[in-house]
């Protein structure tokens, strides 16, 4: 069996099909109202003028109604009508045909005819009626319909032609259209067979149109950068890992070494294996939080959306972190509006702690943190403030990416993941960190959008 004729090509032949069908149909609908109009008129004329002749033969008689039909075929010099009225014998009595037409038969009532009749050395297209009476004589009105019989040959043909060349347009069109639709396709396919090969830089070129095929090309260039976008990232959590995780890792096995060669002791070893466990827990918490950054920032993670008390949250990482401020030194204090967010509870949870755990560890010795939660411009705002060293300004927003510790917080315990980890929050909730001058300190703001937030980032 042959190759059958691609996609493009069936739906542009489909396409023209109906088109062609439809002027087909749009022509047959003219022609029908056309000719039909012009038929219907002529009909009403011959039926009057027979009608009128019938009333003379009823009032009087077939004398009466030869008298008519002569004055009338008199007094039609020029006119379309043509008369016959003929005896029982088939003898003409009046009109201006030369006889009764062979071919025209009346079975009884009045019998509309068309027929062609030579009239004055002319073939003639007539169109009537004739009806025979009760005394035998019998009656034909007609009226001459050449010119028309002419026009509606005519008007046929023109609209045969034009049927025809509308079904040749039609299914070059569509031919043509489907022809276009698939080198646009075309070209995707051999995007993407360029992609297959390696070359992942590649994206499908733009044709400038504003149309279906133009967003299916932005769609799909986006989902290439978004494929980059993750590859991306899989490289930096890889690296990551590899950079921050080799000293604690390092650091365990060469303890675990000297503890294998040193002699046995009991409080050496139990010193030996608190400080490996407190590494090993360090580590599980680093992957635990690379690994639900990555999740969040691929989308993976579908978080349950649902309304969320962000007072209620403030609340309790207050409670949970009041102690531990005040044994820095420091104090929390809390001022809070009743405030909604549509979230998931337990990672909005955790970047309201992880905020306030950065604010206990910078904060000045004796200068209050301040927790506030209002219904700001845009839409609800968690604010943490403290009052510590703060963050330059060219360093806010290198401070929010993974593993970033700035030269001032190399001594303090933590991953360098808090900030990292409540930027792919609040994109996940359609929110956004900012990280501005307390003067002096630091303050951090999640600002909510009113509207409900993505479960997707975009």
């Amino acid at each position: 069996m042959g190759r059958r004729p691609s996609i493009a090509v069936r739906l542009g032949l489909a396409a023209g099909a109906l088109v062609a069908a439809a002027v087909v149909a749009t022509l047959f609908l003219i022609y029908d109202t056309t000719v039909g109009s012009a038929r219907d008129e002529f009909d009403y004329r011959v039926h009057r003028e027979m009608e009128e002749l019938v009333t003379h033969h009823v009032s009087g008689g077939s004398d009466a109604l030869a008298i008519e039909v002569k004055r009338r075929v008199r007094d039609a010099e020029g006119e379309r009508f043509y008369y016959m009225l003929v005896a029982s014998s088939s003898q003409p009595i009046a009109g201006n045909l030369d006889g009764w037409p062979e071919k025209l038969e009346l079975a009884g009532g009045v019998t509309s005819f068309n027929l062609s009749s030579h009239i004055g050395g002319l073939l003639r297209e007539l169109h009537g009626k004739a009806m025979p009476f009760e005394d035998g004589h019998r009656l034909l009105v007609g009226e001459d319909v050449t010119e028309r019989v002419g026009f509606e040959r005519d008007l046929r043909t023109a609209l045969v032609g034009a049927g025809v060349l509308a079904v040749f347009l039609a299914l070059a069109a569509g031919i043509t259209i489907g022809q276009n639709l698939l080198s646009r396709v075309k070209r995707m396919n051999r995007t993407i067979v360029r992609i297959l090969g390696g070359d992942s830089s590649e994206r499908v070129e733009s044709s400038g149109r504003d149309d279906e095929f133009e967003e299916l090309v932005r769609h799909f260039n986006a989902l290439l950068d978004e494929k980059d976008r993750l590859i991306e990232r899989v490289r930096e959590v890889t690296h990551d890992i590899s950079h921050d995780l080799r000293t604690p890792l390092s650091r365990m096995r060469n303890r675990l070494e000297l503890a294998l060669a040193a002699p046995r002791e009991a409080g050496h070893d139990a010193e030996v294996i608190t400080r490996t466990l407190e590494d090993a827990g360090g580590i599980l918490d680093t992957f635990d939080a690379l690994l639900a950054i990555a999740q969040m920032e691929s989308g993976v993670l579908q978080a349950r959306m649902e309304p969320v008390s962000l007072d209620e949250l403030a609340r309790d990482a207050v409670e949970l972190y009041g102690p531990v401020a005040e044994e820095a030194g420091s104090s929390v204090e809390l001022s809070v509006e009743p405030v909604e967010v549509q979230g998931e509870r337990h990672l909005l949870a955790h970047a309201t702690t992880n905020l306030l755990d950065n604010a206990v560890k910078y904060a000045a010795t004796a200068a209050p943190i301040e927790v506030r939660v209002v219904r700001g411009p845009e839409g609800p705002e968690l604010v943490v403030a403290d009052r510590g060293p703060g963050i330059p300004a060219e360093e806010r927003e290198r401070v929010t990416q993974r593993f970033v510790r700035l030269d001032a917080s190399r001594g303090q315990p933590g991953t360098g993941l808090g900030l990292a980890f409540v930027e792919a929050v609040a994109r996940l909730h359609g929110a956004r960190l900012e990280l501005y001058d307390n003067a002096p300190g630091l303050a951090a703001r999640l600002v909510f959008r009113t509207t409900d937030p993505p479960t997707r980032p975009a």
